[in-house]
């Protein structure tokens, strides 16, 4: 235990070290940014920026910066790409963005993985607000090496924290042990926030989140949301995310695309599986075509579909031919 607490505390504060890198590089360039989840979710939460498991760091910026953002990275702090892939065209890289709500990049000497998100969720949803209105909400996180960043405030952490674990599952304990903490040492103006929870189109994935943290930790559930889960009928989703998290794995595609459904508006969620289904992001890379052959994805689409069905479908051990 003490060196999984080493290993913690030390990835902890390298990401600590680069988030003041990249945040000394984009002052530089005046372009604001909003830490999610990690380091910062660690100290509003858990007092201790080391004491939460964090795989990568995660910041919020505006859409109209993710090109001046990635310049920067990849330029001054030599970070490299990700998602969408090094060589993807301008054409390639509009598609992803429009499935996706963030970009990655690996910083291969210090092995960190940094996401920047311009949203909440992929599929168009009333959390994602303009980073303007964001911006104006949040609040200043004070970490570790006296480092002060924006983030969340408590009631958006809360319905932001929940939308995130309800679209993705609940595969992963610690999502489940931060709304518990919040529960514990945070509880909020019930009312107040499913007003807003309402209005941010995220009352079913607090009610879920809720009603999961406190069935899992034996803890009490608020009475309005014991009401509130009740009218929306919330039992089997409970039993499901239970099952995702015994597998300690992700979802299905077919799962994922169920919880989309669920967690958001459904023409939306219908325009963004579409999208998915008609082009596979993964044949850019395997197929690389111009900007003016782009169309030529929705052709390959059913070979490449039918491609990865024989593999999967091919006993172990058999030669491909």
């Amino acid at each position: 235990m003490n060196q999984l607490e080493y290993r913690i505390r030390r990835k902890a504060l390298k990401h600590l070290a680069m988030l003041s890198k990249i945040s000394n590089q984009l002052d530089k360039h005046k372009i604001r940014f909003i830490v999610l989840k990690g380091s910062a979710l660690s100290q509003l939460i858990y007092n201790d920026s080391a004491q939460r498991q964090s795989n990568d760091i995660d910041i919020l910026i505006d859409r109209r910066d993710v090109e001046k953002v990635e310049s920067i990275l990849i330029e001054n702090l030599n970070f490299s790409q990700g998602v969408p892939f090094s060589g993807a065209t301008a054409r390639q890289k509009e598609f992803i963005d429009s499935v996706r709500k963030d970009r990655g990049y690996f910083h291969q000497q210090d092995r960190i993985i940094l996401e920047v998100h311009w949203g909440f969720t992929a599929v168009e949803h009333p959390i994602n607000r303009s980073f303007h209105d964001l911006w104006q909400s949040t609040i200043k996180a004070e970490l570790q090496l006296n480092q002060t960043f924006h983030t969340l405030p408590m009631n958006l952490l809360w319905l932001y924290q929940c939308q995130h674990g309800a679209e993705s599952g609940w595969y992963r304990l610690r999502w489940i042990n931060d709304i518990a903490m919040l529960l514990i040492y945070y509880p909020p103006d019930w009312d107040s926030l499913l007003e807003q929870a309402s209005e941010f189109g995220t009352r079913r994935s607090l009610i879920e989140g809720v009603t999961l943290a406190a069935s899992v930790y034996n803890l009490p559930l608020p009475s309005q949301i014991e009401e509130q889960g009740k009218a929306v009928q919330i039992g089997n989703e409970i039993e499901e995310a239970r099952l995702f998290l015994t597998r300690m794995q992700l979802p299905s595609p077919m799962e994922s695309a169920r919880r989309s459904f669920r967690h958001a508006p459904k023409t939306k969620a219908m325009r963004n599986l579409l999208k998915n289904i008609l082009i596979q992001p993964g044949d850019f890379e395997r197929i690389r075509l111009p900007n003016g052959l782009f169309f030529l994805y929705y052709l390959i689409r059913p070979f490449s579909l039918l491609a990865r069905r024989t593999k999967s479908q091919r006993p172990r051990g058999t030669a491909t031919p």
